[in-house]
């Protein structure tokens, strides 16, 4: 599986963000640009949640929720945060 990752800002743009494969070859980066800087953040956030649960998933970690406090535990058993 590759690794995708996310880049919030690029150079002085307050618009624009980049996509990337974990190689980061120039045709594996994608450059994205919203109509304001207040979308930007919206999708930067919620791209990188996606990325974050996706990892997680894929490292055999996943989420507990006891009394409403998010907990990450590593499949072994070790508290990661």
């Amino acid at each position: 599986m590759t690794d995708i990752g996310l880049t919030a800002k690029i150079g002085e743009s307050t618009t624009k963000f980049e996509i990337w494969f974990r190689k980061r070859k120039p045709n594996d980066t994608f450059t994205l640009q919203s109509m304001s800087e207040e979308i930007k953040q919206v999708w930067t956030e919620e791209i990188s949640k996606l990325l974050w649960k996706q990892a997680l998933r894929n490292r055999g970690m996943f989420f507990i929720i006891p009394d409403a406090h998010l907990v990450l535990r590593h499949a072994a058993g070790g508290a990661v945060g």
